[in-house]
């Protein structure tokens, strides 16, 4: 019975030193994880300041980002330790209390001798199979194996990492020459297109006051159209007043003629009078005079027919040119739609390579101030600025303090896309236009040819509008000639009406 009673207080004992192990561990491990999760966010914060920095190189920063993971996680796994070691006084305090216990549970039971030597016995065999030492020393060496464990992993890794991070250099390497060969390429097609752009302009100025000439000139044309219309009218109306009076002079002869008539009647009845002779003598000589101003009116009013006969084929003559010049001047008007057209369609495509090339000059900024720090991009940086000239490869390994060997290594992939040559021990910069001409070489020959069409249209249109302006010249000669004519004929007409009149 008091042995029963003996192992159900040990069993309660070393249950209740499991539930404290148990919760003191679980206490650790939720505070370290709390410790964790509050330090990994510092981490992360700290990880994207690092990859927002440009003073430090990607695998130092991964280099430093795993050698802080391992430092926590050892801080973990220490805390994890010393919380096993402040749970060791409490297991060798309980072990002394259960022996304690059984003592005085012998002692009461009357064995004498036998209890104190059962006392001794289970104490023995308690504080060698229970001890602190002895109890937690398998936790121990999980520690230590976990830390050991955590150096390994968080070795390998960052090896891995640090591997996987040159090979993405690398490439974004390589992707920079591209883009910077392309910033190039961009640039030297803006300028061309800005060239273009610039003589389309100049094109689309002409045009426009060439149109503002032929406006001009049309305006000049219909005011004096205009003006001969008037005079037109009043020709017109002159001719009617003079064929009133030729009428009113018919009218006076027919009634001369009829006097005549009756007179010699008269004579020939009378056998001539003195005073019906002088009378027809006077009457004869009044006859002849009239006759003689009919004559001149007759004569006045057929160089007026011919010259309204004149001025009407003048009239259809400047109609036929108004409406030559409307036809030219509509066509030059398309043609100026077509051209500003195409202007804004090269002002467009111009703003959409200029907005590339801000991109790609931002990207190439960024990109810069990553690689300048690498020793690589070190050497090509100085062999790029001595701007096509030789330069030995000891000199430059003197500067970069790297060796030769490494370094020629190095510059072969800069060799190899094309940015530089190497000859012995030898290195100078190529052109990078020579390198924008065989990269895109294609593209050059294409946009040759378009700009070689679009010049040719635009020497058709020029000839097209000499042309035209000739033809508009020698017909404002003519006008000009028609309007002096004209102008001369009215001030005749003038002087023959003020001498009519």
């Amino acid at each position: 019975m008091l042995a029963d009673r003996d192992s159900e207080s040990w069993d309660e004992s070393a249950e209740d030193v499991e539930e404290k192990t148990r919760d003191l561990m679980g206490k650790a491990m939720s505070e370290s994880q709390t410790t964790s999760d509050k330090e990994s966010a510092k981490q992360r914060y700290t990880s994207d300041d690092i990859a927002n920095a440009t003073d430090a190189s990607a695998p130092d920063r991964v280099g430093e980002t795993f050698e802080r993971i391992q430092i926590r996680m050892e801080d973990i796994l220490g805390s994890v330790e010393d919380a096993a070691q402040s749970v060791e006084p409490g297991i060798d305090e309980k072990v002394s209390e259960v022996i304690s216990t059984t003592s005085k549970r012998l002692k009461g039971a009357g064995l004498g001798v036998f209890a104190t030597r059962a006392v001794s016995i289970v104490r023995q065999e308690l504080q060698e199979g229970l001890s602190g030492s002895a109890t937690m020393e398998p936790i121990y060496r999980s520690i230590g194996e976990g830390k050991s464990e955590v150096r390994d992993i968080i070795t390998k890794a960052s090896r891995g990492a640090i591997r996987a991070i040159n090979r993405t250099t690398g490439q974004l390497q390589s992707k920079l020459f591209k883009m910077y060969t392309r910033v190039q390429e961009l640039e030297t097609s803006a300028e061309d297109l800005r060239s273009q752009v610039r003589e389309w302009r100049s094109r689309a100025n002409e045009l426009e006051d060439l149109i503002q000439s032929k406006e001009q000139s049309l305006s000049r044309l219909e005011f004096r159209i205009s003006q001969m219309q008037e005079d037109h009218h009043e020709l017109e109306a002159t001719l009617d007043e003079k064929d009133e009076e030729i009428s009113a002079l018919r009218g006076q002869l027919s009634e001369a003629r009829s006097q005549i008539e009756q007179k010699e009647e008269l004579i020939a009845s009378l056998d001539a009078a003195e005073e019906l002779v002088d009378d027809y003598e006077k009457r004869t000589k009044e006859l002849s005079s009239v006759k003689g101003q009919l004559t001149e009116m007759e004569e006045k009013v057929s160089q007026k027919e011919e010259r309204i006969t004149t001025l009407e084929e003048g009239l259809h003559e400047l109609r036929d040119d108004n409406a030559a010049l409307k036809e030219t001047i509509d066509e030059l008007s398309d043609n100026l739609a077509s051209v500003r057209g195409t202007a804004k369609s090269r002002k467009s495509e111009i703003e959409s390579l200029e907005e590339q090339l801000q991109e790609l000059r931002a990207r190439w900024e960024m990109l810069y101030q990553v690689a300048e720090e690498e020793p690589d991009f070190k050497a090509y940086f100085l062999i790029a600025d001595k701007e096509h000239t030789w330069l030995p490869l000891t000199h430059l390994s003197k500067a970069l303090g790297i060796p030769t060997v490494r370094l020629r290594r190095d510059l072969q992939r800069f060799v190899d896309v094309g940015l530089i040559e190497l000859e012995g021990d030898k290195v100078r910069p190529r052109k990078l236009s020579d390198v924008a001409e065989e990269v895109a070489g294609a593209e050059d020959r294409i946009f040759q040819k378009a700009r070689e069409s679009i010049l040719g249209s635009v020497t058709e249109e020029e000839t097209g509008d000499d042309s035209v302006s000739e033809e508009q010249t020698e017909s404002e000669d003519e006008t000009k000639t028609e309007d002096g004519t004209a102008t001369e004929e009215s001030e005749e007409e003038t002087n023959e009406d003020s001498e009519m009149s």
